[in-house]
């Protein structure tokens, strides 16, 4: 998401909960400073027409959300405009259609389908463009990467060639849904290395290569006045603050970007990561500010100032 200069007016709520605006004319200037630049992009329709949730990371926040909100015709006219757009750019690479959807598998495996068809019908051709679907939560991870992407009635790989899985790997909210044991023997030192390196298997374990689309160095907080890990964190001195800091950065970079797992040496001894993306999220609450920057962890010393990216994925 490209931010909007202070007064533009590029966006502005339309009629139905749409946003209307200069969001095309913003968007030319991401692609063309990337052309610019040689940059390589994923574009992702982060909000899509009625919501896919009722959370903030679809636009808006929206307690009294319902699934039968979401407008897939709408979303899918939005995917033709860009991927026609933008077919013949050299620095688009991928394009995702949808950002952490809360919908039923009968709802998503059809727009998907139909998504695919979208954008290499508007000349995103599976050649040159990959095709990045999200598995938004671990329930998603194994039912709809494991079983319904796969199956006939989904999106096999013979018939919908280079998809890209994507997971976002975060640690910020770790209790819950881990269990009360965890919470009362977890330490950061735990959470900063062996937790990141579980945590990443599950990049290795789907049918398609797959990215961490999101991460960041938010460490874990208190979601009631029970946790007992996000205080062991807050209870940490600035030196071991910033060792942890440091530690959980080295550890996602290693994961995220580097060799992969045990579990895809053993499913053909390919490397089935295909990157990762940081969450520099500029609208981060107060006090959160620093767990969300990618320059104030270089700055801090959090993470090393290297450029950072994936092998290939296989196709």
């Amino acid at each position: 998401r490209e931010p909007a200069p202070p007064g533009s007016e590029a966006w502005r709520e339309g009629a139905g909960g749409y946003h209307v605006g200069r969001g095309i004319e913003l968007l030319d200037q991401v692609v063309s400073n990337a052309e610019r630049h040689s940059l390589s992009l994923l574009l992702e329709l982060h909000a899509a027409p009625g919501g896919q949730s009722g959370r903030q990371t679809t636009g808006r926040s929206d307690p009294t959300w319902e699934p039968s909100r979401f407008d897939a015709d709408g979303a899918l006219s939005a995917l033709r405009l860009v991927a026609t757009r933008y077919n013949s750019s050299r620095s688009v690479v991928a394009i995702s259609p949808l950002n952490e959807p809360e919908l039923s598998n009968e709802v998503l495996l059809p727009y998907y389908q139909r998504a695919y068809e979208t954008v290499r019908g508007s000349g995103m051709r599976a050649g040159q463009v990959a095709f990045v679907l999200q598995l938004y939560g671990l329930g998603a991870i194994f039912s709809l990467g494991w079983a319904a992407l796969d199956s006939p009635e989904g999106l096999p790989a013979a018939r919908y060639p280079n998809i890209i899985f994507d997971l976002h790997l975060y640690y910020g909210v770790l209790v819950p849904p881990f269990p009360a044991l965890f919470d009362r023997l977890a330490s950061p030192h735990f959470v900063a290395g062996p937790l990141v390196h579980l945590e990443s298997m599950l990049l290795d374990v789907g049918s398609r290569p797959a990215l961490t689309g999101e991460w960041s160095l938010r460490t874990p907080y208190a979601t009631d006045d029970q946790s007992a890990l996000p205080r062991r964190f807050d209870a940490q001195s600035d030196g071991e603050h910033n060792a942890t800091m440091r530690a959980l950065g080295r550890a996602q970079l290693g994961a995220h970007y580097g060799a992969s797992s045990i579990f895809a040496r053993l499913l053909g001894g390919r490397t089935r990561r295909a990157g990762a993306f940081f969450w520099t999220w500029g609208g981060a609450p107060h006090g959160e500010e620093e767990f969300w920057s990618f320059e104030v962890a270089i700055e801090r010393g959090w993470l090393p100032p290297v450029r950072m990216w994936g092998s290939p994925p296989n196709r």
